[in-house]
């Protein structure tokens, strides 16, 4: 019964009144609901039409997916949809995953990023093909190259490694992307990936040089060594690369050569800071050779 009065409320003329009426019942979770949300998905207000789909997507009834799915066609409202659809993944006979890549398909460079964004998070290998396609397009839109880029990294899958180290490669992409692509390789921790991480370190955006750093120290590679020790003179990323060092704790304790020997002889840096983050590095060690060299290093004068 609750249901009934803010069921007719949908249609008043004042917005606030509609969006207080959508959002009490999402929370009544009253199937009643789901026809009058349907119809406000093509409400001229595109706050009612995206809180509408949002409700639908809490109501959990397989009568929404249709209109959702056409929803995402809707650039206002395609986030709310597409988030929707993910939360009625579980519902019997539901294929969201399916019908993410047919409206991804569909649009092409066009789509909502936000489809991209959920195909991402619902982690189904079978939207890496199309999302290795989209990313191939000419003339993509920036926001949505960056939402592939994404995607595939949380995808994890070895086929998306070349394709997204070609796009950290690639001058022409905008530095976000190239970001992106740095974060994503990350992601997929494959050996593959060192050296084009490396190669980035020397990128001309600040963001994506701190962002390698950072993954570098995650793969945990004893190639990765010297280039960061290099890149410690790079005043805008120093700590990053810093703390990337210190994190390379396997290869540090394992004792491994190319990784100890570099570090020993970067104590001698003329620049203190350098000197500083090499000697937290080698304290990953807990070797009581390394201590003496390091506190002889601490002790110079900066030169």
């Amino acid at each position: 019964r609750a249901a009934e009065p803010l069921i007719a409320v949908l249609k008043d003329s004042d917005r606030t009144v509609r969006l207080s009426a959508i959002e009490a019942l999402a929370s009544l979770r009253n199937p009643l609901a789901v026809a009058p949300l349907i119809a406000v998905l093509r409400d001229d207000d595109a706050g009612a039409r995206s809180a509408a789909a949002e409700a639908l997507g809490k109501l959990s009834d397989s009568q929404a997916v249709e209109p959702l799915i056409t929803a995402l066609e809707d650039p206002l409202a395609c986030r709310a949809a597409a988030w929707a659809l993910r939360h009625l993944r579980y519902l019997q006979g539901v294929d969201v995953v399916d019908s993410l890549i047919a409206a991804l398909k569909e649009a092409g460079a066009g789509v909502c990023p936000w489809v991209i964004y959920e195909l991402g998070k619902l982690r189904d290998v079978r939207a890496v093909e199309p999302l290795l396609t989209l990313l191939q397009q000419l003339g993509i839109d920036t926001e949505v190259r960056r939402f592939v880029v994404w995607a595939l990294g949380e995808l994890k899958d070895p086929r998306a490694v070349e394709p997204l180290i070609a796009v950290l490669e690639d001058p022409d992409a905008d530095e976000n992307v190239r970001k992106a692509a740095a974060e994503a390789l990350g992601n997929l921790q494959d050996l593959r990936t060192v050296e084009p991480l490396i190669a980035a370190l020397r990128d001309a955006d600040w963001n994506v040089r701190y962002t390698a750093a950072g993954v570098l120290g995650e793969l945990q590679d004893p190639r990765t060594v010297e280039p960061l020790i290099a890149a410690l003179q790079d005043s805008d990323v120093r700590e990053y690369v810093g703390e990337a060092l210190a994190a390379l704790t396997n290869v540090l304790i394992l004792g491994d050569p190319r990784a100890v020997e570099p570090l020993l002889a970067a104590l001698q840096n003329p620049d203190g800071d350098v000197r500083r983050w090499v000697a937290r590095a080698l304290g990953k060690l807990q070797d009581p050779q390394t201590v003496a060299p390091v506190i002889a290093a601490l002790q110079q004068p900066e030169k």
